[in-house]
């Protein structure tokens, strides 16, 4: 859910940090990356009004932007290819293309 942006550039939004089942509230702030004009998480902060956390984060959560802005990350989702059970081959395919795959049959579409 969007917030009041923070800086200028920045969207912040709320969410639930994803480390631990506790479910602590954050914002992140999201910018938009000059050079690909891809939004990416620059900065997270606990969310003063979550009934769980009241604005405080763990060290985990409070480096939930490192983790979800990191190189190497997945772009696009994944598909198993012809090739055997845990083989390399893998093939892109287009973001709803892999939800349909993963609701068809969820055991097939794990990475």
């Amino acid at each position: 859910m969007p917030v009041a942006s923070r800086d200028s550039g920045t969207e912040a939004v709320r969410t639930v940090c994803s480390y631990c089942g506790v479910g602590c509230g954050i914002v992140l702030d999201i910018a938009r990356d000059p050079a690909t004009g891809l939004r990416r998480a620059a900065k997270a902060s606990g969310d003063k009004s979550h009934p769980t956390n009241f604005g405080r984060l763990c060290t985990k959560g409070s480096t939930s932007a490192d983790m979800l802005a990191a190189p190497g990350r997945a772009t696009a989702a994944l598909v198993r290819g012809a090739g055997r059970r845990g083989s390399r081959d893998r093939r892109r395919r287009r973001r709803h293309r892999g939800r349909e795959a993963a609701a068809r049959d969820p055991g097939r579409a794990r990475s």
